[in-house]
C-alpha cells in the first residue's frame, strides 16, 4: 500500500474515527485505526466493539491500494505535530513508513486481518437531516442518567414513526424530549423496538456527524443503531431494559402560569442566583410576581442571593424551588435569543419548559427546605 494525502484532511478523518477507539484497549488491533485505500475510496475505521466509526478520507492519491493499521496514539501525534502539507504512508508487512517533505517515521504495525470487520447495517430505517440529528442529541443527552444502577436510563431513547423521529432522555428527576421530521420511518423493521443508545455512543455520533451536510439513514436492528451518511458510517450497541412511560411525565392539566423569556436572560439570572449554592444547599427559589421574577437562594457558608428579572406577567404570585443546574443545562443547549416558556401548575407538580412546538423539558421541583 502507498498513498499520499492532505495532512489536515487526514487528521480530520483520523480524529473522527478515533472517537470509537481506545488507546488502552487490551487487544492491540483495537488501539489502532484501520486504513483501507482503494480506487473508489479511502477510509479510516475505529471501534472498541461497542461503537464503531468509518470515515471517508478526502484528497487522497492512491499509488498502490491496500490495508494497514495505524497506531492510535503515535499516528495521531504525528499528524497533529507535523506542519507538512502532505504525508505519504507506505505499508509493507510488519512495518509502515510515514513521511513528509521534512520528516520520516518508521512504525511497527499489526496484521490488518486482526482488526474486526464492521457488520453491514440493516435495511430500511428512516432518513433524517444530519443537522437535525445532531441537534436532537445535543438537546437531550444532558438529561441522561449517569448512575449505572438504572441501566435503561443511561442512554437516549429513539422512537421511529412514519415521518417523525423522537429522542428522549431522563434521569428520573428531569426529562428532555425533541422530535423532528423524518421520511421512510414506516419501513423500518425496528420501528416498534424503540432503541436505547448509550450516552457515549451518542456523544461520538454527534461529533462524527459534524461534517455531514445532507440526510443520513437512521436504522436499528435488535442489537445496534446504525447511521449512514455520505462520508460516515456509525454503529453503536444498544442498551437493554425498559425505558419509562415517558409521556406519562408530561403535564396534562392546564398551566396556572406561563411566562416566556429569551434564553440569555433566563440563563444569566439562574447563574447569578446559583453563586451562593453548594452541594448541600443547591435549590433556587423562582418567585413569579406581577411584572417580575425574583430568584433567591441561600447557603449557610456562602451567603444569600436575590436576582430580579422583569417579565410580562400579571396574576397571583407563584413560586417553585428548582435545582439551578437542571435549568442551566437546558438553557445552554439553546441559542441565546431563543424564546423559552415555563409553565407552573400545582406546588409539587413537574415544571414544563418549552422551546418551539417540538422541544419539551420537564423538571421535578425540589422539596421545600431540602435544597
Amino acid at each position: 500500500m502507498k498513498i499520499t494525502c492532505d495532512r489536515a484532511k487526514l487528521l480530520e478523518s483520523f480524529s473522527l474515527a478515533a472517537t470509537a477507539a481506545s488507546a488502552r484497549s487490551p487487544k492491540a488491533a483495537l488501539s489502532c485505526l484501520k486504513l483501507v485505500a482503494g480506487d473508489e475510496a479511502t477510509t479510516l475505521t475505529g471501534t472498541d466493539l461497542e461503537i464503531g466509526v468509518r470515515v471517508a478520507v478526502e484528497n487522497v492519491q492512491v499509488a498502490a491500494g491496500g490495508e494497514a493499521l495505524l497506531p492510535l496514539s503515535t499516528m495521531g501525534a504525528i499528524l497533529r505535530e507535523s506542519s507538512e502539507d502532505e504525508v505519504t504512508i507506505e505499508g509493507d508487512g510488519g512495518k509502515m513508513l510515514v513521511r513528509g517533505r521534512w520528516s520520516k517515521y518508521q512504525l511497527p504495525t499489526i496484521d490488518p486481518r486482526e482488526f474486526p470487520e464492521l457488520d453491514k447495517p440493516p435495511e430500511g430505517g428512516c432518513f433524517v437531516s444530519a443537522g437535525l440529528l445532531r441537534e436532537m442529541i445535543r438537546r437531550t443527552i444532558f438529561a441522561v442518567e449517569t448512575d449505572s444502577g438504572r441501566y435503561a436510563l443511561g442512554g437516549v431513547l429513539w422512537e421511529i414513526e412514519p415521518e417523525k423521529l423522537t429522542a428522549v432522555a431522563t434521569d428520573g428527576r428531569r426529562l428532555a424530549t425533541l422530535y423532528g421530521p423524518a421520511r421512510g420511518g414506516a419501513e423500518n423493521p425496528a420501528a416498534g423496538n424503540n432503541p436505547i443508545v448509550p450516552a457515549r455512543a451518542m456523544q461520538s455520533l454527534e461529533r462524527v456527524l459534524a461534517d455531514e451536510d445532507g440526510e443520513v439513514r437512521f436504522a436499528a436492528d435488535g442489537n445496534s443503531l446504525w447511521v449512514e451518511g455520505a462520508k460516515v458510517l456509525f454503529f453503536g450497541r444498544l442498551l437493554e431494559g425498559r425505558f419509562p412511560q415517558w409521556r406519562d411525565v408530561l403535564p396534562k392539566s392546564p398551566a396556572k402560569l406561563r411566562v416566556e423569556l429569551p434564553v440569555d436572560q433566563w440563563l444569566r439570572s439562574v447563574r447569578q442566583a446559583a453563586v451562593v449554592t453548594d452541594k448541600e444547599h443547591r435549590g433556587v427559589e423562582f418567585n413569579f410576581e406581577t411584572g417580575r421574577l425574583v430568584l433567591s437562594s441561600q447557603g449557610p457558608n456562602l451567603g444569600d442571593a436575590q436576582v430580579e428579572l422583569p417579565i410580562s406577567y400579571e396574576g397571583p404570585g407563584q413560586s417553585v424551588e428548582l435545582d439551578p443546574l437542571y435549568v442551566a443545562e437546558f438553557l445552554r443547549v439553546l441559542e441565546s435569543q431563543t424564546s423559552v416558556g415555563v409553565e407552573l401548575r400545582d406546588l409539587d407538580a413537574p415544571v414544563l419548559f418549552t422551546a418551539g412546538d417540538n422541544y419539551q423539558y420537564v423538571v421535578m421541583p425540589m422539596l421545600r427546605g431540602k435544597g
